[in-house]
């Protein structure tokens, strides 16, 4: 099954790359965001099936836009992506129910099934 994605990272070249890799797969790309304003903004227009944040963006962080999207979409599927080194933002995003990480520098071929799988999860808590 494909998904409904939403890319929100500050890197445009981070997103093509995102892009093109899920695209092969037959994912959606409904959008993408280069601030955490913007993420909140078109997940709310959206409402994507899962959306990808950077930790690391302007104007609002992703742990934030995160916050932000929890606050009002409880089962909102977020994997957050993360630079190694920071692990105090990687600990406060499980605290407040990010779903899934991806670590930077990661291998585009990796991310679909790493999203297959992460919406299997979901789905399996879900059924339960």
């Amino acid at each position: 099954m494909a998904y409904s994605i939403i890319l929100a990272d500050d890197s445009l070249f981070i997103r093509t790359i995102m892009r093109r890799s899920l695209e092969k797969h037959d994912f959606t790309i409904v959008s993408e965001a280069s601030t955490g304003y913007e993420a909140v903004d078109e997940y709310i227009k959206h409402q994507p099936d899962l959306i990808i944040l950077d930790i690391s963006m302007p104007q609002k962080n992703g742990t934030e836009a995160a916050k932000d999207i929890i606050a009002q979409f409880p089962e909102a599927v977020i994997i957050m992506c993360s630079a190694l080194g920071q692990r105090d933002f990687i600990d406060e995003c499980l605290e407040i129910g990010v779903t899934n990480f991806i670590v930077k520098p990661f291998y585009p071929e990796r991310l679909p099934l790493m999203i297959l799988r992460t919406m299997e999860k979901v789905k399996l808590k879900n059924a339960e």
